[in-house]
């Protein structure tokens, strides 16, 4: 049974996480009412149809002046320059929370602008897409990723464990770490993919200018391996420059196995390249299978289902008649009389659009962010 609550959440940012977390916490029952804010007036209007938002605030300080949690859920930048415009608005005993992929510079800057009477505590959901924008949320994109949460050591205990759960209510799974920790983690597993990602797009784009059937022999192992290259460059600038020295460390890290790669070749030493690429190799098929990470599969979509007999059996048979092959199948929040959410990862591009195709022809909600 559903735990309901009275919580008044603010939610500001309407973006991709900003409109998943109103979802996904609206649809749980712990909250009462959201309020919403965006400096564009189309987000907040989207919001409100999509049902992310019951009302919004005519400015950040109105929006958060009567929440009992409050939720940054835009660019780092912004959150920074936010935090002392809701410190002076917020009413005694708020929590507030923010979904930055740094948290240092974010923390620092709590301690500095919020009143004694506040509790902060950072947050970074570990999922998201390359696509941004209130258009593409979801209120299960946070399903069985980690969300990871840095309280102060003087945070409250009251406050840590009703942002526990409001993570697990997002499907999320919440691991509380230290902000420096949490910095140095994403640089390497996040932060340097995203750079090394841009590199190599980079890198082909201007060798296709002097060879255009590059990007016409252009493999689908390309287009996956530089698939976070398409991400906002505005918004990555942020990242990348509030978590500098973690990312500068990864990237001498980067730097020193690329270099050790091209000695090996350079002295066509086959044994240390077999090595150094089998140990790769070890690893990336070491990697957890169904744990979720910064962002999802690059062929993923969700459906959402109600709670009968033999649902899952009808959508996999629809997609096996069209040819689609399914790599995986996870099941989100399929609740008793209420139904939920399939997340189904397909083998290609193509796939995904007939997929798409012919659940839509047969009745079916689905979506996609890839």
């Amino acid at each position: 049974m559903t735990v309901r609550a009275n919580l008044r959440l603010a939610v500001i940012g309407l973006g991709l996480i900003g409109g998943s977390v109103a979802l996904a916490l609206k649809e749980s029952g712990l909250v009462a009412e959201v309020i919403g804010y965006d400096v564009e007036h189309t987000s907040v209007e989207k919001a409100a149809q999509i049902g992310a938002i019951d009302c919004s605030g005519e400015s950040v300080e109105e929006a958060v002046a009567e929440a009992d949690v409050v939720f940054l859920c835009t660019p780092i930048p912004i959150i920074l320059d936010l935090l002392p415009l809701v410190g002076a608005a917020i009413k005694p005993g708020t929590l507030v929370t923010d979904v930055g992929s740094t948290k240092c510079i974010i923390m620092q800057r709590g301690r500095e602008c919020l009143p004694k009477s506040a509790d902060f505590i950072g947050g970074h959901p570990m999922a998201g897409s390359e696509k941004g924008g209130i258009g593409v949320a979801d209120p299960y994109l946070f399903e069985n990723a980690i969300y990871v949460l840095t309280p102060d050591p003087d945070s409250s205990p009251q406050a840590v464990g009703l942002m526990e759960r409001l993570a697990k209510a997002m499907g999320a799974r919440p691991a509380i770490m230290s902000s420096i920790r949490h910095d140095q983690v994403v640089a390497g597993v996040s932060h340097l993919p995203h750079l090394v990602a841009s590199t190599l797009a980079g890198t082909v784009a201007h060798m296709s200018e002097t060879e255009k059937m590059m990007v016409e022999l252009a493999a689908g192992g390309l287009r996956d391996t530089t698939r976070v290259a398409a991400g906002d460059a505005k918004l990555w600038n942020g990242i990348l420059m509030s978590n500098r020295e973690p990312v500068l460390g990864a990237i001498e890290r980067f730097e020193a196995v690329l270099g050790q790669i091209r000695v090996a070749i350079q002295s066509s030493d086959d044994e240390a390249l077999t090595n150094a690429l089998n140990a790769a190799a070890v690893f990336r098929k070491g990697l957890p299978q169904t744990a979720r990470g910064l962002l999802s599969s690059s062929f993923e979509l969700t459906v959402r289902v109600v709670d009968e007999p033999g649902m899952l059996s009808k959508i996999t048979t629809l997609l096996s008649q069209v040819g689609v092959n399914i790599m995986d199948i996870e099941i989100l929040h399929i609740r008793e009389g209420e139904g939920g959410a399939l997340r189904l990862a397909v083998a290609s591009r193509e796939c995904l659009a007939s997929a798409l195709r012919v659940l839509h022809a047969n009745g079916y909600q689905a979506w996609s962010r890839s």
